[in-house]
């Protein structure tokens, strides 16, 4: 297997993430992570796309267009230069540009694209995207459309594993518009709930206008006075309104800033504050909160049942958007920033899960016979194997078995929980006779079989299920089975939480156990269907099932289990590695299962990353199998001091976090403890470098790093200001984006991980820190032995001795060990040295003699 792509097409930035076998990344086109989403038609060649076309942009804006999207599928065409083109041409040629320009660079096409859409899209502009991608860009490979929601759950259920059921609520405010939704996540995947909602206007470009129309009043220019059909004006407005979405960005973190004018006849700035733009913003963002509040009712579900809000898009950096989400939900108590760069990783997951099982079952996707036509994928579950399975919920237990078709394939019925009875043909992947992709024929949009398709059980009924976002999204629909929707029918009153009802113990205690309990009973269909052994509605008698079948009466109106009877503890997976503790290790353990898993794939690995002190506890109660750890035990770290005898530690890592200046910064060579404190603490006023050191230059100093709920901005703000939460305000990008603003800018300073500074080489330089022994560059050898203190820490798993003894837990800590320096560097972590690799799997050797392989 090659690589895999996967694009988030924004309405003014593209970023292209990369899946070669291990975690996915942001993958640099040109040397830039962000890529602007310009088309430039020159006279009498091909259009540009691009830096190059932003470049030409500047001078000749009449032959450039910068929003591809916002009125994709419209009627009409594009003038660019006195040339019509199409908007559906322009965004396929603009993908086409992407993936030749990754490939030239790669030394060779990719074996899937997947590229994003707003969530929210109606049927017809996801049409419209769909054929533009796949067919209007001339390529070669599948090229696939999902919804950018789907997206985003598949990264964060890929990262983090949950035991429970857990509602997360996303709102994407970016540069073209707002997208919302609710994802849900539970042990075997992820599934977009309800219906997503957003707006079309009122976002980031919006906002640009509105801030130059107000700095043109302050200026005292009536904006309907200027001739814009002068070029020097139409070049100067264009600059403006740059310049204001730069002023945008800093008032975010700023209460003012100076804006220049520079018009024909006009030389002149003016100040902008924070109060302005939040009274020009405030009722749009009014209309974004409502919105999300749509899409919550369509679960149907309250704020309360939300763990978390994550925030995406370059809008959510005004402090109004958060004060206003958490005074209209004052039920949700943790609001998150996300990278801008999870959308394409989570499409390079998709595209990796389908170029994976396209290698398994053939050249179609789903194992159809080709992939001719683009399919529209959302979101793609992980489940165990089903014999892993050790039982099904008490509320699916009972009923007939499988039945299996002399060609080995299975028909399936999937019990729809909004409708008290009743219930949704669908299949899973179709690896039998009659399979069909989603969308195709036979199917409607709300998952039914269409006028004039066999019913349920007859010969050609195997079909796909609804196409994304027909009757809910998610993972479901991504296999194959039509979703149903969670709540909202005619008759969900029979199986719903009444508001005034008292609430009643056991599992449906409260409304988010009630929509819980129906996501969990889709999921253990879809689970079983992707193990190919699928539930169905008729008894055949036969005695092929090694799981519980599932009921086929209605999804249940009452308790199944008595309210003073606690739920039975579901019987241990076999191959189930579970592993817990620091999330600062997690994603070098969360990277070294994607890489693991792509040769043993009848282990299954459950991450959950907490704090060290919970992966020891875990460990020692024999609730985890391997805890991950950012400091060693000792007996004040235990609950059981005894526990540590019966514990093994491996030292996987150093976790190294350098602080960089551009290389044209010739004054700042090292820093002491106390000025890097200074700089870098919650509480720094320093804004100029003379504020440093009197001989440093009178200029300003601009800060930038990973984004705060990142490990690396955790660790670093706990090493620096004694909180993980408490930081100095600096603009907050990706890793790779902090390297390339410094390596852009002279003023700039920043922090990031040593891997990242390592690969850009000499377009950064390390600051030297001393830590009373003289000052230490963040070299290699530095880096290696612990020496950048205090931004350098060895990092840790421990497992038990009795752990060791089971062959899951077995191979996968000895394919973690010995790839230890590969997965360490892919996931972002400073790798041990050779003597220290060969040291960890000589110990896990003699420690393992006599274990057997994992069973099948």
């Amino acid at each position: 297997m090659g690589y895999q792509l996967g694009i988030d097409i924004g309405t003014a930035h593209t970023i292209v993430g990369i899946a070669d076998g291990g975690w996915p990344r942001v993958l640099e086109l040109g040397g830039q992570r962000r890529l602007p989403s310009v088309v430039y038609a020159p006279q009498g060649t091909s259009p540009l796309f691009a830096r190059g076309a932003q470049r030409r942009a500047r001078t000749d804006p009449d032959r450039a267009t910068t929003d591809l999207l916002r009125r994709l599928g419209d009627e009409g065409q594009v003038l660019l230069g006195g040339a019509a083109y199409s908007r559906e041409s322009l965004l396929g040629r603009f993908v086409a540009y992407l993936v030749t320009t990754a490939s030239e660079q790669l030394g060779g096409p990719p074996d899937q694209v997947v590229v994003t859409y707003p969530s929210f899209w109606p049927a017809s502009r996801r049409e419209a995207f769909a054929d533009a991608a796949a067919q209007l860009s001339g390529l070669a490979m599948p090229v696939t459309a999902v919804a950018a929601a789907d997206a985003m759950g598949t990264l964060l259920a890929r990262a983090s594993v949950t035991q429970t059921v857990d509602l997360v609520g996303w709102y994407d405010l970016g540069a073209g518009f707002l997208d919302t939704a609710v994802l849900s996540f539970s042990p075997f995947g992820f599934q977009v709930v309800g219906a997503p909602a957003g707006l079309r206007h009122g976002a980031g470009l919006d906002v640009d206008a509105l801030l130059v129309d107000r700095a043109l009043a302050h200026a005292g220019i009536a904006s309907t006075g200027l001739d814009r059909a002068d070029p020097a004006t139409r070049v100067a407005l264009e600059r403006l309104r740059r310049d204001a979405a730069q002023a945008k960005e800093i008032l975010a973190e700023e209460d003012e800033v100076e804006l220049a004018i520079a018009l024909p006849g006009v030389d002149t700035s003016v100040t902008l504050t924070r109060a302005e733009l939040e009274t020009l913003v405030g009722p749009t963002i009014e209309d974004s909160v409502e919105a999300l509040r749509r899409a919550l009712r369509s679960v149907p579900a309250s704020p309360a049942d939300l763990s978390r809000v994550l925030l995406s898009g370059g809008v959510t950096y005004l402090p109004l958007v958060a004060r206003r989400l958490r005074a209209a939900f004052p039920e949700i108590h943790r609001v998150e920033h996300r990278s801008d760069a999870d959308l394409a990783m989570g499409a390079a997951l998709l595209a990796a899960d389908l170029a994976d099982r396209a290698a398994r079952h053939g050249a179609g996707v789903f194992g159809a016979a080709a992939a001719d036509e683009p399919q529209d994928v959302t979101a793609v579950i992980r489940p165990p194997d089903a014999a892993s399975l050790g039982s099904l919920p008490p509320f699916m237990s009972g009923g007939s078995e499988p039945s299996a078709a002399a060609d080995g394939s299975y028909d399936a019925t999937v019990l729809n929980p909004a409708v008290g009875g009743g219930t949704i043909p669908t299949v899973g992947l179709g690896f039998g006779r009659g399979e069909q992709p989603p969308g195709q024929a036979g199917w409607s949009g709300a998952g039914q079989p269409a006028a004039g398709a066999p019913a349920a059980g007859a010969p050609g009924a195997a079909g796909g299920g609804a196409p994304a976002g027909a009757g809910g999204s998610g993972a479901l629909t991504a296999l194959g089975v039509a979703q149903p929707p969670i709540g909202g029918g005619p008759s969900s009153a029979a199986g719903g939480h009444r508001e005034n009802e008292p609430d009643r113990g056991g599992i449906f205690a409260s409304r988010r156990a009630m929509i819980a309990a129906a996501i969990i009973a889709v999921l253990f269909v879809a689970t079983g269907t992707t193990a190919g052994v699928l539930l169905t509605g008729r008894d055949s008698g036969s005695d092929t099932a090694s799981v519980a079948p599932a009921a086929t009466s209605a999804f249940p109106t009452s308790d199944p289990i008595p309210p003073t009877t606690a739920p039975p503890e579901p019987a241990a997976a076999p191959n189930l590695v579970r592993v817990a503790g620091s999330s600062e290790v997690a994603p070098i353990t969360e990277t070294a299962y994607n890489e693991f898993r792509q040769t043993q794939r009848n282990v299954t690995v459950n991450v959950e990353s907490t704090s060290t002190e919970d992966g020891f506890d875990a460990l020692c109660s024999g609730k985890a199998d391997i805890a991950d750890a950012s400091f060693e035990p000792n007996p004040g770290s235990l609950k059981d001091p005894s526990c540590q005898k019966k514990l093994v530690g491996f030292e996987v890592a150093h976790h190294t976090l350098p602080i960089v200046v551009n290389p044209q910064n010739t004054w700042l060579r090292c820093l002491n403890l106390k000025q890097v404190k200074q700089i870098w603490g919650a509480d720094s006023t320093v804004t100029r470098w003379n504020q440093i050191d009197r001989s440093f230059p009178d200029e300003p100093i601009n800060f930038v790093g990973p984004a705060r709920t990142t490990v690396q901005a955790q660790v670093f703000n706990a090493t620096i200001s004694d909180a993980s939460d408490r930081s100095r305000a600096y603009q907050q990008t990706d890793l790779s984006g902090v390297a390339n603003d410094v390596a852009g800018d002279r003023q700039s300073i920043g922090f990031l991980d040593y891997p990242t500074y390592e690969t850009f080489g000499q377009r950064l330089r390390g600051v030297e820190i001393n830590n009373g022994d003289g000052c230490v560059a963040p070299t290699a050898v530095a880096v290696g032995t612990g020496l950048y203190l205090p931004l350098c820490k060895p990092l840790f798993v421990y497992a038990r001795t009795d752990a060791l003894r089971q062959p899951a837990t077995v191979a996968f800590l000895r394919y973690f060990l010995e790839n230890g320096r590969k997965i360490a560097f892919d996931a972002h972590y400073v790798p041990r040295t050779d003597d220290t690799v060969g040291d960890n799997v000589e110990r896990l050797r003699r420690l393992t003699t006599g274990v057997g392989p994992v069973p099948a």
